[in-house]
């Protein structure tokens, strides 16, 4: 979507079907109402390049990036509110569970932490690793991963932290689980690690090639959808012997930062200079939005 945006684009996130959102460099947020067929550059007045996105309704949402920068809306993305992570690193990744009570992960590897829909952020843990992307899959149970094949895992929404062994030292970029026990991380060099055992043990997916994988999304336990640099898309079958089928994206010199799924077949991928792409076949074909 270059006449709308020119910015390299991070994140994609859709609350609804049709109302989607996604994040870029020098404060860009792009907005469609209208299930990718308009986006509207919304005027945010934010300087930081955002890297994480995360709406807990078609309306309330919060975008997270540099210099600490956690901002807040409460009328789809009309005005912005900062709110004040407390640190002065890049957060990476949010994620809430409830209206009120959300995660974020930083480069300076701290986790936060809010109970109050963003007004107050604390941090619950400081890890040695710079954490890029954080999840859960239910309340009090949650991921985050980051450079070094680092893994922190909860299972007490925050309050002690683990760290099970990923059997690599590439860096990890994406967490998503389908439920509490199947999960998927996807990272550097084609890493791309399942669990079936709620992240105590991670074992490395055959067939993945040697591209560095961005992100990763599952709509449902069946198929998930992995996507990364030199626009690869990968469509992962869980009932195919764990094997990766490339999607056929056409876009080789460009870095899709994202992907995101609203049903099994329907999804948007963005990635270099405001590209956004949206299949509605399951990934079997993609339209440049």
């Amino acid at each position: 979507s270059p006449d709308v945006c020119s910015s390299d684009l991070y994140s994609v996130h859709f609350p609804t079907i049709d109302v989607g959102y996604a994040t870029g460099d020098s404060g860009t947020i792009l907005k469609t109402t209208n299930g990718g067929s308009g986006w509207t550059n919304l005027q945010t007045g934010i300087s930081s390049d955002l890297k994480g996105i995360f709406f807990t309704t078609g309306t309330t949402g919060y975008v997270a990036g540099t210099s600490g920068a956690v901002y807040k809306t409460t009328n789809g993305g009309l005005t912005w509110t900062p709110s004040n992570s407390g640190i002065n690193a890049t957060v990476n990744s949010i994620y809430f569970t409830t209206a009120s009570t959300g995660y974020a992960v930083s480069d300076n590897g701290k986790i936060l932490k809010t109970t109050d829909a963003g007004i107050g952020w604390n941090t619950i843990a400081t890890t040695g690793n710079s954490l890029l992307s954080i999840y859960f899959p239910t309340a009090n149970t949650g991921f985050a991963v980051g450079i070094g094949g680092h893994i922190a895992r909860t299972t007490d929404a925050g309050a002690t932290w683990s760290y099970p062994t990923s059997g690599t030292n590439k860096t990890l970029r994406s967490v998503c689980f389908t439920n509490a026990t199947t999960g998927y991380i996807a990272g550097d060099q084609g890493t791309f690690l399942n669990t079936t055992n709620g992240g105590l043990t991670w074992i490395q997916q055959p067939n993945t090639g040697q591209s560095d994988l961005l992100s990763v999304c599952f709509p449902d336990a069946s198929a998930g959808y992995v996507a990364g640099v030199n626009g690869k898309i990968v469509k992962f079958n869980t009932s195919a012997s764990s094997c990766l089928t490339l999607a056929p994206a056409g876009w080789k010199n460009d870095n899709f930062g994202d992907v995101c799924f609203t049903s099994a077949t329907t999804g948007y991928a963005v990635g270099d200079s405001g590209m956004i792409v949206k299949t509605v076949n399951g990934g079997t074909t993609w339209t440049s939005l």
